[in-house]
């Protein structure tokens, strides 16, 4: 049996929504893993994997303001001299993050690797164990978690990953003497 031409069309179709399906697996973005020490300062960093050339990329976070509080980012290896990172933490709990070029649309400096590095100020009395770090669309249910734009402008699919800080307990240096 021949196919029809409208059998085509559905395979078309169907092969059509799998490159787009890969295309979204194929870049990624990432909250790392960190550790601290109950009122000491953890560093976590957050990272692109991509298969293309991007130039942007905003990431709207939650985390535990119970155990984490002064949210800060300093940009990592991916930036260019051409690009600029703007953080800003609406209410405790959370934090927005964007990084985009000053001027035209240069990709980053790779396709892979750090984009930034978050900061937090373990609180002293915060819960030990892991303290998690995810994507959210609150405050603003409307705005995407997160965005990710290439260097034609355009927003790509794309994927997101959670992470977390080990919160871990302060440790006591106990003074000795070798003879007593």
């Amino acid at each position: 049996m021949r196919p029809t031409v409208r059998s085509c069309g559905l395979i078309c179709e169907v092969a059509l929504l799998l490159a787009v399906a890969y295309d979204a697996g194929a870049q990624t973005i990432a909250v790392g893993n960190g550790w601290g020490v109950q009122g000491e300062t953890a560093s976590v960093p957050v990272t692109l994997t991509a298969s293309a050339d991007y130039t942007a990329v905003l990431a709207r976070l939650e985390y535990d303001a119970t155990a984490l509080v002064n949210p800060s980012a300093a940009g990592g290896p991916l930036l260019a001299a051409a690009h600029a990172l703007d953080f800003h933490s609406p209410q405790p709990g959370r934090v927005n993050v964007a990084v985009y070029p000053d001027s035209g649309m240069p990709a980053f400096t790779a396709q892979t690797g750090v984009l930034f590095t978050l900061s937090f100020d373990i609180l002293p009395t915060a819960r030990l164990g892991q303290s998690a770090i995810g994507f959210t669309t609150a405050g603003t249910p409307a705005l995407p978690t997160s965005d990710l734009t290439d260097t034609t402008g355009a927003v790509a699919l794309h994927q997101t990953r959670p992470g977390w800080v080990l919160v871990r307990g302060a440790t006591t240096v106990r003074p000795w003497m070798l003879y007593e």
